[in-house]
């Protein structure tokens, strides 16, 4: 797993002398300046640290501090803590809900920098907005699983930086398939059936299932520091499947496709139902389009060099332009990042 991160690297003990005296003195103005490229294991450390001195300040326990971050390491750790605290991975949502809030932090404009014990003022805001928004989603299965944290700007006087942070939550629980009936079909579109009528799943749910599988490890937890960017796949008909033979409604493309013609003017339920039964061409659709989109996916976090975060698979059901025919099939939205390992933790991360 890559993690390829130039930030800043604390000094720790430096920090927490200044702090721990904060209460009875003002200290001098300490520069925590970027330095070396941290390992996991700082990087987990530096997250600990920051939590725990926003946690003091919310306490009351730390008064003004002449110590110093730059900025864009203010914002860096924000973004750290709160996807290092509050972001459950691979979560089996049914639904999503984007929300925004923003945070303003004093800088020190001349400087680039901006006091410490401001930054950790601006993340403890930034939990508290995050959370009363978390509050009012109505269901009570709800996991967050990801926040996208930058600086948008100096305010009108120059004097402090708007911080916006966009969070993505996961609403609701895909049932488990697990004690279904052994090689059930399940139908093409999100949060519909198995094709023998049991179960509120679709296919996309069980392809999400299994292209997590394939990607998140499971020794350590996996999180990313910075969140996450979006690749978006559209058009299936782009991966088509070389060792098929002619293009016809079955395994064609590497990401689920069917469209009618002259001489399929009706999609019957045999093309809409994506099988789990294992035949001699290809194992079963459902295998196939897994390791279809997975190869998709595969070569290009390579060609990146990124790390998989999560992947969402939806439905279209749509005419086709300047004809009379219909197209149906699957879209894929991939959320890639630069992934960090924590192996040394074992309590994060907890309900928002």
């Amino acid at each position: 797993m890559k993690t390829q991160f130039i930030h800043l690297c604390f000094a720790v003990s430096v920090i927490l002398l200044g702090f721990v005296v904060a209460s009875c003195k003002k200290e001098k103005s300490e520069t925590i300046a970027a330095t070396t490229t941290q390992s996991d294991e700082q990087l987990v450390n530096n997250v600990h640290w920051f939590m725990d001195a926003a946690k003091d300040v919310k306490e009351g326990k730390i008064l003004k501090s002449g110590e110093k971050m730059l900025v864009d390491s203010a914002v860096y750790y924000i973004s750290a803590t709160l996807n290092y605290k509050y972001c459950y991975q691979a979560y089996n949502y049914k639904s999503r809900e984007y929300d925004t809030v923003y945070v303003t932090i004093p800088i020190l404009a001349n400087e680039g920098k901006t006091l410490i014990v401001d930054a950790l003022y601006g993340y403890n805001q930034a939990v508290q907005k995050l959370r009363s928004n978390h509050m009012q989603i109505a269901s009570p299965q709800k996991k967050l699983l990801g926040c996208m944290v930058s600086n948008v700007g100096f305010t009108s006087n120059s004097d402090s930086i708007h911080i916006k942070i966009i969070s993505l939550t996961g609403v609701g629980v895909v049932p488990n398939v697990d004690d279904q009936p052994a090689w059930p079909s399940f139908w093409y579109q999100q949060n519909t059936w198995q094709c023998n009528g049991n179960a509120s799943i679709g296919a996309p749910e069980i392809l999400r299932r299994n292209l997590i599988a394939l990607n998140i490890p499971a020794n350590c937890r996996v999180w990313f520091p910075t969140g996450y960017s979006i690749k978006v796949y559209d058009d299936p008909t782009a991966y088509p499947d070389p060792f098929n033979g002619p293009i016809d409604n079955f395994c064609d493309y590497k990401i689920y496709y069917a469209r009618t013609s002259a001489s399929a003017p009706v999609l019957t339920d045999a093309v809409k139902c994506i099988e789990t039964q294992p035949v001699v061409t290809y194992g079963s659709e459902m295998g196939f389009y897994t390791q279809g989109i997975n190869q998709i996916i595969g070569e290009f976090l390579t060609s990146v060099n990124k790390d998989f975060k999560d992947i969402l698979v939806t439905d279209f059901d749509e005419p086709i332009p300047n004809t009379s025919d219909y197209r149906i099939g699957h879209r894929i939205e991939l959320h890639y990042g630069d992934a960090s390992w924590d192996c040394w933790e074992t309590t994060y991360p907890c309900a928002l």
